[in-house]
């Protein structure tokens, strides 16, 4: 499972979010398993908007817009892998030799839609590892 506890985006307008690179305030991405020894989780605070694009002609705050259906067209996060970091002695090396983190040194999540769930937005999409 792969959870991202919070993503925030530094506000600007959706006019320039087309040409200015979005930059992330803060963000932590974990990620939680088990292998066939014990359960694991390791997270990031690393993490970098790769692909940002809105629909042509929507003014205001990107925030704001994101509520609105068909604004958001493109959207892709990349978390460096060998940033993940576990609290468990001698996991991090297993974690990033199974990730293959010198082959494929991004996790890359690329958004297909965003749905509503209570008072914030789910994040639905394909996830690329390894």
């Amino acid at each position: 499972a792969l959870t991202v506890a919070a993503l925030v985006v530094t506000p600007l307008l959706a006019q320039e979010a087309a040409r200015t690179p979005v930059t992330l305030t803060s963000a932590k991405v974990s990620l939680a398993g088990t292998s066939n020894i014990h359960d694991y989780t390791a997270s990031t605070t690393t993490v970098r908007v790769t692909k940002l694009q809105v629909a042509p002609g929507h003014a205001g705050d990107l925030l704001t817009a994101l509520s609105k259906p068909g604004t958001l067209q493109a959207f892709e996060i990349a978390i460096p892998a060998a940033s993940l970091h576990s609290t468990k002695d001698g996991l991090d090396k297993n974690m990033h030799k199974a990730l293959k983190v010198k082959e494929y040194p991004d996790i890359v999540f690329r958004l297909a839609r965003l749905e509503p769930k209570g008072s914030a937005l789910r994040a639905v999409g394909t996830l690329r590892i390894a």
